[in-house]
């Protein structure tokens, strides 16, 4: 057997398994790269929603701004579509809903209210929580004295890849103006 023949065999199997595993590592960095997008999609997506209804909160209303106020809830009014009626607006974090249509086990129910008019956020949503201050930064659950709020949203990608979902968070505390408004 000729030494140099064996020898080129070698060399041409670490160079196919070298090739192989690089193209393995490319396909999972690939993976990981679009899931961690989709979650950064999918919180920017509910961040602007928020953003919408939150910035609004007591436009138009005088009083009883806030009527519903816990870490998973929020009910207030506002002229939200600027169409001069005041509208009652509620979000709602169901951490017993939990989302049929992903395998992941942590996303749960996120639902925004308008008049009735029920809206479920589907986008994987695995924790959306609300805290409560005053106009001095105390925090307090009485709907009467709450000045700021702050919203935390935490969106993980539909399913694990290497055991693991990929996850994405934004947080945001709000300063209504109309609150000072009299």
């Amino acid at each position: 057997m000729n030494i140099g023949i064996v020898g080129s065999f070698v060399t041409a199997g670490i160079l196919i398994i070298s090739l192989l595993s690089l193209r393995l590592s490319l396909y999972r960095n690939a993976t990981q790269s679009a899931l961690d997008l989709m979650c950064m999609m999918n919180v920017q997506a509910v961040s602007e929603i928020v953003e919408h209804d939150f910035t609004k909160i007591g436009y138009g209303a005088s009083a009883d701004i806030i009527s519903a106020a816990d870490s998973n809830q929020v009910t207030f009014l506002s002229d939200i579509n600027d169409d001069g009626t005041v509208n009652t607006v509620t979000w709602r974090y169901n951490r017993d809903v939990p989302i049929p249509s992903t395998p992941n086990p942590n996303d749960h129910q996120l639902r925004r209210t308008v008049d009735g008019t029920v809206n479920d956020i589907q986008l994987t949503v695995t924790s959306f929580s609300l805290d409560y201050f005053t106009a001095t930064g105390t925090v307090t659950s009485n709907p009467d004295s709450i000045r700021q709020l702050r919203v935390v949203v935490i969106c993980q990608a539909p399913e694990a890849y290497g055991g693991r979902y990929a996850q994405s968070s934004w947080q945001k505390t709000y300063i209504p103006i109309n609150f000072y408004i009299e």
